[in-house]
């Protein structure tokens, strides 16, 4: 009886053992589950993650591009308008020389008429000279100091006094 007590109790203890070790596989096949799901979730997770740094790749990518395109657009604009600045700086160069020239020219001495001993035929009322000065003289019309009072009178307008006597000048 004491061995069939003690092989009682051996099979029970094994049985036992072997459902305790059931048990604990059970445990761990539910916890290997657990994990295996949690991993599915992670690597699904990942990759929509994944799919959407893709896609800010791609649209920063398409931004990069656009605004490459964009920079070069406006670096031939700039070309383009620094060619036209330089152009005005050699146009603006090329007047300031012609302005400069025609300065140093006005600022040498020019010789006048009286340098000149240029004579002048006198004009004379009568003659064909004196139906020249309307034509010459049209803001000037007259030449006082060879008109007569009677033609003087003729010619001014009334209500108008002449207050200074042009001067005449031959060319």
């Amino acid at each position: 009886m004491l061995i069939l007590t003690l092989y009682n109790c051996k099979t029970q203890f094994k049985k036992f053992k072997e459902e305790e070790e059931e048990y604990y596989l059970d445990a761990l096949k539910g916890t290997n589950e657990s994990l295996e799901r949690q991993m599915r979730e992670m690597e699904e997770n990942f990759n929509l993650e994944a799919a959407n740094y893709q896609d800010n790749i791609t649209r920063l990518q398409e931004v990069i591009q656009n605004m490459k395109e964009e920079m070069a657009c406006h670096r031939h604009k700039y070309q383009d308008l620094l060619n036209v600045k330089m152009a005005l700086d050699i146009e603006i160069a090329t007047y300031r020389k012609l302005l400069e020239g025609e300065e140093s020219r006005i600022t040498m001495p020019i010789p006048t008429f009286a340098s000149l001993n240029l004579t002048c035929p006198v004009l004379r009322l009568g003659t064909a000279s004196h139906l020249l000065l309307p034509n010459l003289w049209k803001d000037q019309t007259k030449i006082p100091h060879l008109l007569t009072p009677q033609q003087k009178s003729r010619l001014q307008p009334q209500g108008e006094v002449q207050t200074s006597t042009p001067q005449v000048m031959c060319s």
